[in-house]
């Protein structure tokens, strides 16, 4: 049996993926409804998903990026 704080620790490891895919996926249709190439999709999407990223971490102070090495 998983012991309820490692399944917690996935929960949130999950739920912050999730959100970074989310954060990048709308990053890659606003390139797209920009008509821009694949390139720009991508820097886009990139662009997006981290500084989602890096803002829902700044937000969340628990679990933030700088606590971990």
């Amino acid at each position: 049996m998983i012991p309820e704080q490692n399944l917690v620790s996935a929960a949130l490891t999950v739920f912050d993926l999730g959100g970074t895919f989310v954060f990048a996926l709308s990053g890659a249709v606003a390139g797209v409804k920009n008509r821009l190439d694949l390139f720009g999709v991508l820097v886009l999407a990139f662009a997006a998903g981290n500084s989602g990223g890096i803002a829902r971490d700044c937000d969340d102070r628990r679990h933030s990026a700088s606590r971990h090495p």
